[in-house]
């Protein structure tokens, strides 16, 4: 073919972003083809000419890569992490509120919880505002899928591999609890 394109690239914290499969005006009809083959693979996992595309999707909807079995079940796995780990940081700065104090501790459990989802908000809004897209979700997705790769192809076997962050978080978690120290019963007639 010899043609070639450059796309236009997006930079994010100092990493470059863009299209693998862009095509120009100036380039062939064959290349736009080529490209096009090569995104509805990606996307869809078996690539579709384009004068076929429309028969595709009409006569059976085309699945997503992204919604194979094993990106539901490492989806799962790294939501259950997360909660896992914002409880285990919660109990963490509850624990050491006698050593630094309430205000700190509430400090440190907001911090832990909001601050990501701050971040990510705060990513969006901007390159929304500035370049009419988001990042976070599709930074999520081509994680998910990336990490979906790595797992091996039976659901059971991806499943317990995908638990494993999550299971080692728990038993921290329950290591934290035995830990923390627990304010004492009332006295009967206290109150």
């Amino acid at each position: 073919m010899g043609e070639t394109v450059q796309p236009a690239s997006l930079s994010i914290l100092g990493f470059e972003f863009y299209n693998p499969y862009a095509s120009e005006k100036a380039n062939s009809r064959r290349f736009f083809n080529w490209q096009f083959e090569r995104a509805t693979g990606a996307l869809h996992g078996k690539s579709i000419p384009v004068d076929r595309y429309e028969d595709a999707a009409i006569a059976n909807r085309l699945p997503l890569v992204t919604e194979r079995p094993r990106i539901g079940i490492l989806t799962l796995a790294v939501l259950l992490f997360g909660c896992l780990s914002s409880i285990f940081l919660s109990q963490l700065a509850f624990s050491q509120s006698r050593r630094f104090g309430q205000l700190t501790r509430y400090f440190a459990i907001n911090a832990a919880l909001i601050a990501p989802a701050l971040a990510a908000f705060a990513l969006d809004g901007f390159y929304d505002t500035h370049i009419n897209t988001t990042v976070t979700l599709p930074f999520i997705r081509a994680s998910l899928l990336r990490l979906s790769d790595l797992l091996p192809q039976n659901p059971w076997a991806a499943a317990a591999i995908a638990l494993v962050p999550s299971l080692a978080m728990y038993f921290l978690l329950e290591r934290q609890f035995a830990r923390s120290e627990m304010p004492g019963l009332v006295a009967k007639g206290a109150l």
